[in-house]
């Protein structure tokens, strides 16, 4: 008798240590599935002044040439996942000869995809769901959204419908300075790519 209770004291605490670590194990899985479905692009909801000032300083010291900065790393590529809703990249200019901005409308960008590629998001998801992608306007010019003293800039906002296929979308962007000219002198072309990653499972 004693002994039978011993024995189910025994498999008590053994099922009780099953089911521990069977919750940890579950755990630190879900954790390392996290990790590899995370991915590293920052989304950016809005531009500081603080950023605008220090890259405003940038050109007038001459350390920096390029008229058009796209915030992102060296490889100038947006990571963003199938199902990800409102995702933003900012994308700032400074004029052509450092001239103050006085509204948005001196400053404008212009954004364009490539349809050039037989393997971009538009051959694989289609012209109209590519597009739909973007909540910000393509293919027309628009006002900066922020300034200080010469430089100005956008946020590039993005909705990825959870049933995007993966694939890669490299969009050119130009901008124009209207300080001096009404009609804009363009400042030059640079571009991006927004790759589409494959949907969390949870």
């Amino acid at each position: 008798m004693v002994r039978s209770k011993k024995a189910a004291i025994e498999m008590s605490l053994s099922t009780i240590i099953t089911i521990v670590l069977s919750v940890v194990f579950l755990i630190l899985a879900l954790v390392v599935l996290r990790n590899m479905y995370s991915f590293q692009t920052e989304s950016v909801g809005a531009i500081q002044e603080k950023t605008l000032k220090q890259i405003n300083q940038l050109y007038l010291s001459g350390e920096e040439t390029q008229r058009i900065q796209i915030q992102l790393g060296s490889d100038k590529l947006a990571k963003i996942r199938a199902g990800t809703d409102n995702f933003g990249l900012a994308i700032l200019g400074n004029t052509a000869s450092n001239a103050p901005i006085q509204n948005g409308s001196d400053l404008q960008f212009e954004l364009k995809l490539d349809d050039a590629s037989t393997a971009n998001c538009i051959r694989i998801n289609g012209l109209a769901q590519t597009k739909a992608m973007f909540r910000t306007p393509l293919g027309s010019w628009i006002d900066s959204k922020t300034f200080s003293d010469s430089t100005g800039g956008i946020i590039v906002s993005l909705t990825v419908p959870s049933t995007m296929k993966t694939c890669t979308q490299e969009v050119y962007v130009r901008a124009r300075d209207r300080t001096a000219d009404p009609a804009g002198q363009i400042l030059g072309q640079d571009v991006f790519s927004v790759q589409i990653l494959r949907k969390a499972p949870f």
